[in-house]
């Protein structure tokens, strides 16, 4: 899971904002909402306009990269740096807790959305490094990457998926953590709809053209009746007078709404 976020640089977030989602408390009544020391479901609201849908993206700009064949949203493709800051890379930073381990991954992208640095630590080791703007070569320790082309300095992918792609990596607790990795960042998406659009960026839905569809016709709407029900609310998806099914469905059809999730 993520336990910390932070961007600098990207859309209107010119200064670092950072969020933290280790916490102490215990959340007696809603005990769901928290693993490990760290809350995995939450909600972030505000006006329009100020930046939630921002936050959204770049919580799931890793997969731009990352997965390539997976993501798809246009509008991360319009403007990317902050229009009122003369800094030169949007910055990012990922902390995640996989397996009872600490693993970090931050890197920095220009205008044109290419890398110009990355970093991977794993409990606080790192085992993947490189700087375009420090001659571009590669540093990484993990196992099965030793014959790799390390001079990196005209590619403008991330130094992760090279080795992903070029290395084969040899069994043992710091590769599978590496993979496990991708796999979470693999899972991470964030969907949007409107009145008139319907975009998403991230991994693409399985059985269904849309996310709405797969949540909607999969298991969440008879999860969503369990719990009303569970409630002594009387609700069946089936009849149409369910004021509670009317406004679920409101949601996806005409509201702006903004999820952002993991496997």
């Amino acid at each position: 899971m993520i336990t910390k976020f932070s961007v600098k640089n990207f859309r209107n977030f010119k200064e670092r904002i950072e969020f933290d989602l280790a916490t102490q408390k215990q959340y007696e009544f809603n005990t769901d909402v928290v693993k490990d020391g760290c809350v995995k479901h939450g909600m972030l609201y505000g006006k329009n306009g100020e930046g939630k849908s921002n936050l959204g993206l770049a919580l799931v700009e890793l997969t731009s990269h990352l997965h390539l064949e997976d993501t798809k949203y246009a509008e991360l493709g319009n403007t990317f740096l902050n229009a009122a800051s003369e800094d030169l890379l949007a910055e990012f930073s990922f902390d995640f807790y996989l397996n009872k381990h600490n693993v970090t991954y931050s890197y920095g992208k220009n205008e044109s959305r290419i890398i110009q640095y990355e970093r991977l630590e794993i409990d606080n080791q790192t085992v993947v490094e490189w700087d375009k703007n420090q001659g571009g070569r590669l540093k990484t320790s993990l196992l099965g990457t030793e014959t790799l082309n390390s001079d990196l300095s005209d590619y403008n992918g991330s130094a992760i998926n090279y080795i992903k792609n070029n290395a084969i990596l040899l069994q043992d607790s710091t590769n599978h953590l590496f993979f496990d990795f991708l796999r979470f960042s693999k899972g991470m998406v964030c969907f949007k709809t409107m009145a008139k659009a319907s975009e998403f960026h991230g991994l693409k839905p399985h059985s269904y053209s849309t996310i709405q569809e797969q949540i909607i016709n999969g298991s969440g709407v008879d999860k969503f009746q369990d719990f009303l029900n569970s409630l002594d609310i009387k609700c069946d998806r089936c009849q149409a007078t369910c004021p509670f099914f009317s406004l679920l469905f409101a949601l996806f059809s005409l509201t702006g709404l903004n999820t952002i999730s993991s496997s």
